[in-house]
């Protein structure tokens, strides 16, 4: 199955088997959910059927492709509104996803609860870069770098947690390499 996000908002479930034969009916499903264009996909390497979708506005949905009508989302939208430019799933607890922006925005979410658990600002705007297509690649590194590095904090943090509760917000320190 291969998945994409559009302009429109919508998320389109594609045959790949019927683009490679050149069939014209190559779409399996598509759902128009999210309000602004879709900006990041990830797939969930625990559960494959789930995938995690981020737009403008803070919108992000989490999709199960085995009941592809009804996305959920990981909590409230995070204030201020901005978009959604990156999303990754932890590569090591399942119920973890992790949503950042271009303004250098942060925000770690725990599934289970419905709700962030830490949210990391980059006040020096360090993460920002131009429009170009190579800072583009750089800023997604960068971002993905910056998820890896959350995730870690978080279950180190979950390690010596002992009672529930939230753990609050980390800054970051300052980068050592720019866009």
């Amino acid at each position: 199955m291969l998945i994409a996000g559009g302009e429109n908002g919508n998320i389109i479930l594609y045959d790949p088997a019927k683009i490679i034969a050149g069939d014209s009916e190559v779409v399996i499903t598509q759902k128009d959910k999210h309000m602004e264009p879709v900006r990041a996909l990830d797939f969930n390497l625990f559960q494959t059927n789930l995938v995690a979708s981020g737009a403008n506005e803070s919108e992000i949905y989490i999709w199960d492709l085995n009941n592809f009508a009804t996305p959920m989302t990981p909590g409230a939208k995070t204030q201020p509104p901005e978009d959604i430019s990156c999303i990754a799933w932890n590569r090591q607890v399942q119920h973890i996803l992790a949503s950042a922006s271009p303004s250098g925005r942060a925000t770690v979410w725990d599934l289970r609860k419905n709700e962030p658990i830490i949210k990391v600002s980059d006040h020096s705007n360090q993460m920002r870069c131009s429009s170009s297509k190579h800072a583009d690649l750089l800023f997604e590194d960068m971002v993905y770098n910056v998820l890896q590095f959350i995730a870690s904090i978080h279950e180190q943090l979950m390690r010596g947690k002992t009672e529930e509760g939230s753990i609050g917000s980390v800054l970051l320190p300052k980068p050592t390499s720019l866009c």
